[in-house]
């Protein structure tokens, strides 16, 4: 917890302790203008009301986050996404390199074969022109 967490908790749950403590009276509480009233003890209804604060305030931050919840969901989305491209690229990238490796490559001999055939080819077009 950082300092400023416990320099607001730290008083405030003291002040909530002692006013618990010292008000035991009981107070009649009204909903409605017309319903009869609820007696409870004082220090209910100051409890109730820190709750009631508590549950709005939490209510507030889960709204105000939810933003970035949508985020992150988008962006999880998106990386398993990816993670599947990736997975799939790197399957073809292995076939692609089996197929290399099964394919012999021209022989020397056969690469100057057909060297001098083309340049036999090329003289004889040109004789021709």
């Amino acid at each position: 917890m950082s300092w400023a967490t416990l320099f607001i908790t730290v008083p405030l749950t003291l002040l909530t302790v002692l006013f618990t403590v010292s008000n035991t009276a009981d107070v009649d509480v009204f909903i409605t203008p017309f319903d009869p009233a609820i007696v409870v003890p004082l220090y209910f209804v100051g409890l109730c009301a820190l709750g009631g604060g508590f549950m709005c305030g939490a209510l507030f931050v889960w709204i105000q986050s939810s933003k970035m919840r949508m985020k992150k969901w988008q962006e999880t989305r998106r990386a398993d996404r990816l993670e599947k491209e990736l997975v799939e690229e790197k399957s073809r990238f292995v076939e692609l390199q089996k197929q290399n490796l099964n394919t012999q490559p021209p022989k020397a001999s056969e690469v100057l074969a057909e060297t001098h055939v083309s340049q036999a080819a090329i003289t004889q077009s040109n004789i021709h022109n």
